[in-house]
């Protein structure tokens, strides 16, 4: 029994399109977790606005997280992304924080924890690059999308894609090609450049900073997990 339960807080979603191996290390994972929460698995629904979207419909808590099938939790992760998002200030909407990737071996984005009151006001569009067209919304609105820095391994709350097949490789490879030459090179995975709001400051980079900082457990936590001479498991 998870010694912090935060089934009234909190929602996790997986969203699966059937990739068995990875899905199921997904959900052994989160049965791991040192926090308790509200499941969700979002099977099959696309496209991926579509996915996303149904989680806006779906929660009944103040805050979610979003977890691809193909991403694998430390099991201290989602209490961190949870004290994350609560410790910010109530203009983030969202905190991105990194994972490590098994494919390409370096840290990108990544796992994000929402704040459901705002995003509910910024559904998704039937866009090619849905959460970037959000993130862009809610910044122009004011609020802020604060990702964690990059950290190298010891500062990644996972792992991403460590059962990737070839052909899965190519399938994300080839996905990727495409957004670049829809949208144009773009910085992070879903975090867009930050930049100045409608409320007159630039306070993304510090509230990232401040983010990372105030949770030093989590970071040495997964740190501790991967071993940095090896790959890190959950």
């Amino acid at each position: 029994m998870p010694a912090k339960d935060l089934s009234e807080q909190l929602t996790v979603f997986v969203l699966t399109v059937g990739d068995e191996r990875n899905f199921s290390s997904c959900m052994a994972c989160l049965d791991r977790q040192t926090a308790g929460f509200r499941l969700e698995v979002i099977d099959g629904v696309a496209p991926m606005a579509a996915a996303m979207a149904e989680m806006i419909s779906r929660c009944r808590t103040p805050f979610y997280i979003q977890v691809d099938e193909d991403m694998h939790l430390f099991p201290q992760a989602v209490e961190s992304l949870y004290d994350a998002i609560t410790g910010a200030p109530p203009e983030v909407a969202l905190v991105s924080w990194p994972l490590w990737d098994c494919d390409i071996e370096r840290a990108i984005y990544g796992v994000k924890v929402y704040r459901h009151e705002i995003l509910r006001e910024f559904p998704y569009k039937d866009a090619h690059s849905a959460e970037r067209d959000q993130d862009l919304r809610l910044m122009d609105a004011g609020f802020e999308v604060v990702p964690v820095p990059l950290n190298g391994r010891a500062g990644c709350l996972g792992e991403h894609g460590k059962h990737y097949t070839p052909r899965s490789i190519y399938v994300r490879w080839r996905r990727q090609a495409e957004t670049r030459r829809l949208d144009g090179p773009h910085r992070g995975r879903g975090v867009p450049r930050p930049r100045k709001t409608n409320r007159g400051s630039m306070k993304t980079e510090e509230v990232a900073r401040k983010v990372s900082m105030a949770w030093p457990d989590a970071i040495s936590s997964a740190s501790a997990l991967s071993g940095l001479s090896t790959r890190p498991t959950c």
